[in-house]
């Protein structure tokens, strides 16, 4: 999944880097990582995802021991009413997904229902997970 390499070469990128060159080297790269986590997507799910938002932490006491990371608030291109948070652990290159917002869509539920029903006990489904399980049971 090229969304996992870009993170981890990000990463890499960030480790010699002041607090203050992190956040504005990611908002440089954040049209490139949106658009890797979108073509994963795409790839597992069938569907593009939109770019609502975003929100950097970079050595945030309030946020996950401060580890560097990305909020992405996502939609579906093609479908506004369900919104996908997209969280990207940068230094430990981790990316999960979450439903922030249900759609009534039936064409949808599938969608909802496999990541709702690989989240982890913090309500977050690792994105690498929901693809291993859909290329094994195809």
């Amino acid at each position: 999944m090229k969304s996992y390499d870009t993170i981890k070469e990000l990463s890499n990128k960030l480790t010699e880097c002041i607090d203050s060159d992190i956040k504005l080297r990611l908002e440089k790269y954040m049209n490139m990582i949106h658009s890797q986590i979108s073509n994963d997507f795409k790839t597992i799910f069938g569907r593009e995802l939109k770019l609502n938002g975003f929100h950097i932490y970079v050595a945030d006491d309030t946020y996950r021991q401060s580890a560097t990371g990305i909020i992405l608030n996502e939609t579906i291109s093609d479908h506004q009413d369900l919104t996908i948070r997209v969280e990207c652990l940068i230094d430990h290159g981790r990316i999960w997904l979450s439903i922030k917002e249900k759609s009534k869509n039936p064409d949808l539920k599938e969608i909802i229902d496999r990541i709702e029903t690989n989240y982890n006990s913090e309500g977050l489904a690792e994105m690498k997970l929901i693809y291993k399980k859909a290329t094994t049971q195809k």
